[in-house]
C-alpha cells in the first residue's frame, strides 16, 4: 500500500505516508508565521488532541473508505476478516469478564494500521481543505497540517471561524469515532489584542471548548512561539537542560573515552540531530560550539584536552576517536534540504523564493551565480538561511561546471529560450547536464530529442551555435564529487523513496573535508609530542640502527616500539 498510497493521501499528511518528511510540517507553519508577520492579518493556529486515536476509529468507517479509495476487492476481503467479528476480554481483579465484542479501534502492531488511520484522517483534511470560508495563509500552503492524529489548522480571522471548524469536527466524529478532546486543545492568536484573547476564551468556555490559549505551542516535539527569533532559543533550550542532567547521570558510568564517545553518539547525538533537522532556522555558531564544549568536556571526564581538536572529530576506522562534531552535523541537516530540493521533494513549496524568475525556481537557485547582498534580500527566511549554508560549501561540494547544474543555466544559454525549454527538458529527462552528456547531445542529436518543441528558426541557430560550443567543451564527460554522486543516486530512486541516511553521508563528506586540511592520526600526534617516530616492528629498528642503536632498550607504547 505505502508504494501508491502517496498519490491519494495530500502532502498535509506526513504521518506513515512514503517519501514524506515531518521536518516539512514544521516548514510550513514557520512559512505562515512570517507570512502573518509581514501581513498582519489576524489569524490563528489550532492544535487539536483527539481522544484515544488509533482506538477509536470505527470500523465501518474503515471499510467505508477503503470502498472510496477504490482497494481492490481482495484487499477489502482481507481487512474484512481482520476486521469484523473480533471478542475481548477483560481482567478485572482476580477475574476475567465474558467476551465482549470490539467494534473499533486498528490493530496494534499492524503495519497496515497507520496507512489506513491517514486514510480516516483524509476525511477531515478534504473538509478543511475545499471550505472556502475558512482562508488558510500564504497561496500555495494548505490549511491544515498532519503527522497521522497530530493536526494542525492555521487560518485567517479564526475567533470567527471556530463555530464552523466545531461544525466540521463534530461531523467528523459522527462519522468516525474520533473525537476531540478540547481541554488538551490549544491555540495560538496572532495580532488579537488581551481583550479580544479574553473574550475567545469565554466564548470557547461556553460552547464547551475549552481551549486554551497559549503564547507557544508544542508540535511533533517542536517548540512554535509567536516569535521566529524566539523559536531557535526555546527549543535549544530545553533541550540543553534536559541533557545536562543527563550527562551529570552519565558521568556516574565507569566508561572509557570510547565508551562515552559511543553513549553519547546512542543518546545526546539522536535528540540533537532531530532539533537541527526539525527547525530550519539559523542556529549561531555560538550556541553550537557550547553544545561542543559540554559534549567533549563530558567525553574528556571533564578534564583538560591535550589532543589535536580534529583527531576527535576524525572516524575510528581512520585512527581518530570519532567524536560527533556538532557544528558539521548542523551543516550537514542544512544542505539535506538542497538534496531534497534539487530532488523536487515533495512538500517544499515552503522554500520558494517568491521570485518568478527562472533562475530562481525550484532548483535553479542553487546553479545561479548569487552574492551575498541578493542572499539577504530573500524574503523567505528558510530558503535565505539554506542558501548562505550552500554558498559557503557548493565550491567544495560540486565541480565548477556540475553534472547536475539545469541545462538552462550554463554559462551562455539562449536567455529567450530558457522559458520555453525547461519545463520541456524535464518532461525528456534532460534538464540536467548530466543527460545531455549521457546522450551524447550533438548537433543531430539535440534536434532529434526536442522534436515537437515550438521554437522560432532563429532561436534555432542560436541554440546549436550555443549547443556546438558546449559539446565541445563537455563531449569528454567530468568527473564526479562524492555530493554529485549521492544527489544522483537520490535522483535514479525518485522523491518517493525516503532519502535513508543522508544526513550521516553529507556529515562524512563534510569532516573529509576538514581532513584534507590536517591529517593527523593518533599515532602522528604522539609521535609530535614525543619528538621521535613511533614504528610498528622491532626488525625494522634492528635492520636500519647501527651497532650502538642496537644496545638501546626498546619500550613499547600502545602496541608500537620507541627508542629512549
Amino acid at each position: 500500500m505505502s508504494n501508491f498510497m502517496y498519490k491519494y493521501i495530500k502532502q498535509d499528511q506526513c504521518g506513515f505516508v512514503k517519501g514524506r518528511q515531518m521536518s516539512n510540517l514544521i516548514g510550513r507553519v514557520i512559512n505562515k508565521i512570517q507570512t502573518i508577520e509581514g501581513e498582519k492579518n489576524k489569524a490563528g493556529i489550532l492544535a487539536l488532541d483527539i481522544f484515544k486515536a488509533f482506538d477509536s476509529v470505527e470500523w465501518p468507517t474503515i471499510q467505508t473508505i477503503m470502498n472510496k479509495f477504490g482497494l481492490g476487492k481482495r484487499f477489502k476481503n482481507i481487512m474484512s476478516q481482520l476486521y469484523s467479528d473480533n471478542y475481548t476480554k477483560i481482567i478485572l481483579n482476580d477475574g476475567i469478564t465474558g467476551e465482549i465484542k470490539v467494534t473499533r479501534g486498528t490493530r496494534h502492531g499492524c503495519p497496515v494500521s497507520p496507512i489506513l488511520f491517514a486514510m480516516v484522517m483524509e476525511l477531515l483534511a478534504n473538509v478543511i481543505r475545499k471550505d472556502k470560508e475558512l482562508e488558510g495563509i500564504g497561496t500555495k500552503l494548505g490549511k491544515i497540517s498532519l503527522f497521522a492524529d497530530d493536526t494542525l489548522i492555521t487560518i485567517k480571522e479564526i475567533m470567527k471561524k471556530m463555530e464552523i471548524i466545531k461544525k466540521h469536527l463534530t461531523e467528523f466524529e459522527w462519522a468516525t469515532g474520533l473525537k476531540i478532546n478540547w481541554n488538551k486543545s490549544e491555540a495560538m492568536l496572532f495580532n488579537y489584542t488581551k481583550q479580544e484573547e479574553e473574550e475567545f476564551k469565554k466564548q470557547m468556555d461556553i460552547k464547551d471548548m475549552r481551549i486554551s490559549v497559549k503564547e507557544n505551542i508544542k508540535y511533533l516535539g517542536i517548540i512554535i512561539t509567536k516569535d521566529l527569533k524566539s523559536i531557535e532559543r526555546k527549543n535549544l533550550e530545553e533541550l540543553r537542560k534536559h541533557m545536562e542532567v543527563k550527562l551529570k547521570d552519565y558521568n556516574n558510568l565507569r566508561l572509557s573515552w570510547f565508551g562515552r564517545i559511543a553513549l553519547v553518539k546512542m543518546k545526546v547525538l539522536p535528540k540533537i540531530n532531530f532539533l537541527f533537522r526539525m527547525i530550519p532556522l539559523m542556529i549561531s555558531e555560538k550556541e553550537i560550539n557550547n553544545w561542543q564544549q559540554m559534549i567533549n568536556k563530558y567525553c574528556n571526564n571533564g578534564k583538560k584536552n591535550r589532543l589535536n581538536k580534529q583527531i576527535w572529530y576524525k572516524p575510528q576506522k581512520e585512527g581518530g576517536l570519532g567524536l560527533p562534531n556538532i557544528k558539521k552535523y548542523y551543516e550537514a541537516n542544512q544542505l539535506r534540504y538542497v538534496v531534497e530540493k534539487m530532488m523536487d521533494g515533495e512538500g517544499l513549496e515552503w522554500m520558494e523564493s517568491g521570485n518568478k524568475a527562472i533562475e530562481w525556481r525550484k532548483d535553479n537557485i542553487f546553479f545561479k551565480e548569487i552574492s551575498k547582498k541578493e542572499i539577504k534580500q530573500i524574503g523567505n527566511i528558510s530558503l535565505r538561511n539554506k542558501m548562505e549554508m550552500w554558498n559557503k560549501y557548493k565550491g567544495q561540494l560540486i565541480n565548477k561546471n556540475s553534472v547536475l547544474t539545469p541545462i538552462i543555466m550554463e554559462k551562455d544559454f539562449p536567455k529567450e529560450l530558457k522559458g520555453t525549454l525547461d519545463k520541456e527538458l524535464e518532461k525528456r529527462e534532460l534538464k540536467r547536464v548530466g543527460n545531455w552528456i549521457e546522450q551524447k547531445m550533438e548537433k543531430v542529436k539535440m534536434r532529434e530529442e526536442l522534436r515537437g518543441i515550438n521554437i522560432y528558426w532563429i532561436h534555432w541557430i542560436q541554440l546549436e551555435k550555443w549547443n556546438e560550443n558546449w559539446w565541445a567543451r563537455n563531449k569528454t564527460g567530468k568527473q564526479i564529487t562524492q555530493f554529485e554522486e549521492l544527489i544522483i543516486k537520490a535522483l535514479k530512486r525518485g522523491n518517493s523513496e525516503p532519502l535513508k541516511g543522508t544526513t550521516s553521508k553529507i556529515y562524512k563528506i563534510l569532516i573529509k573535508d576538514i581532513e584534507k586540511k590536517k591529517r593527523l592520526t593518533l599515532r602522528e600526534s604522539w609521535e609530535e609530542e614525543l619528538g621521535t617516530k613511533i614504528t610498528e616492528r622491532i626488525r625494522i629498528i634492528m635492520k636500519n640502527a647501527g651497532e650502538g642503536a642496537r644496545k638501546l632498550e626498546p619500550t613499547c607504547i600502545c602496541g608500537g616500539i620507541v627508542n629512549m
